[in-house]
């Protein structure tokens, strides 16, 4: 769309709205790929000790239901 409007421009203005545009479509995926790197990071950060020292329950140990005690 930026080509056809500006198809008479100066190409310099027509290579920086289209530069612009891409800026601008790229950022969304930055700062959620930036947020969630981060969290996945604080997450493996946490975990790092417990799966060293082999404590992380099994999937079936967090699945099953819990006994409850009268």
């Amino acid at each position: 769309m930026c080509q056809t409007l500006l198809s008479g421009a100066n190409e310099q203005v027509t290579q920086g709205m289209l530069r612009s545009a891409f800026f601008l479509m790229t950022m969304p995926f930055v700062v959620f790929g930036s947020i969630g790197g981060w969290i996945f990071y604080r997450y493996w950060k946490t975990n790092r000790s417990h799966r060293a020292q082999g404590t992380l329950p099994s999937l079936q140990e967090v699945t099953a239901p819990k006994e409850e005690h009268p």
